[in-house]
């Protein structure tokens, strides 16, 4: 039987910290585990969504775009965030957005938190089958010219991951995870 594992306990918020509508940031007293008191910093941010969208003859589509806060260009599933809607909503949206293609045949897989030693931001995973590029798609005026779309085979995404050419952490676990469910 595994040990009982401590727990931190929030005794009250002392500040926070508002950044635009998309983030904030709490100033926490804590208890820790041992009992000491300490102060905890949490990045607050609306949950994402993250899809893989599979073609009817087994590619995968991929978005690749310029990060700002790594100075990166990408290529990821595509995603977004929820803007508070309910998850599958906003897969679906993000997906025509993003990559102009929609399906019908969507299934969960899960969820994961990927940086939750600072952030809170929860991401849910979603395989899209079937995709199917639409004639007008709903695309954000704001998102002109910020994707390219791509498609892979699985084998050429797994040569990707394998040589760093893919490294986005929520693209690998929502490849992964569909991997191991036995979906690709």
């Amino acid at each position: 039987m595994p040990n009982e594992i401590g727990q931190w306990k929030k005794v009250k918020t002392i500040s926070t910290h508002h950044f635009g509508n998309f983030y904030h940031v709490d100033v926490d007293e804590v208890t820790m585990p041992g009992g000491g008191s300490a102060q905890y910093s949490v990045v607050r941010i609306k949950p994402y969504v993250m899809i893989l969208p599979i073609t009817a003859n087994g590619q995968i589509i991929f978005v690749r775009q310029h990060r700002y806060t790594t100075n990166h260009i990408m290529i990821e599933l595509p995603s977004g965030g929820s803007d508070g809607q309910d998850p599958l909503l906003a897969a679906q949206r993000e997906l025509e957005e993003e990559a102009g293609v929609v399906s019908t045949s969507w299934s969960s897989l899960g969820q994961i938190e990927d940086s939750n030693g600072i952030v809170d931001q929860i991401g849910y995973m979603f395989l899209a089958r079937d995709v199917q590029k639409i004639e007008n798609p709903k695309l954000d005026p704001a998102d002109k010219d910020m994707f390219e779309v791509l498609t892979f085979s699985i084998e050429e995404v797994k040569a990707k991951i394998a040589n760093g050419e893919i490294f986005n952490a929520p693209t690998i676990c929502t490849f992964a995870k569909a991997m191991l469910m036995g979906l690709l």
